[in-house]
């Protein structure tokens, strides 16, 4: 199960995203500033592609998960790259 992670500078604060895919559980876990939920994205192997919006303080962002299981993160249409 690969993870996604991003921190992102807002003024002051730092906020983090991060998102990892089970295909066997169906589920995206995704967590943004520690708060968790799950989302649904295909059973075994089944892709689904996502688009979900998040607010990360005052700044509005778009985690995309595309059917090959690849997560990207844009933030007020920036594309930020996951941390290595």
């Amino acid at each position: 199960m690969k993870t996604y992670r991003w921190r992102i500078s807002d003024g002051d604060a730092e906020h983090t995203v991060s998102c990892a895919l089970s295909r066997l559980r169906g589920k995206l876990r995704v967590a943004v500033d520690g708060d968790e939920f799950d989302l649904p994205a295909g059973l075994f192997g089944l892709s689904v592609a996502r688009r979900e919006k998040l607010l990360l303080g005052d700044q509005k962002a778009l985690l995309v998960l595309d059917r090959a299981g690849h997560a990207s993160l844009a933030v007020e249409g920036e594309q930020i790259p996951p941390e290595a």
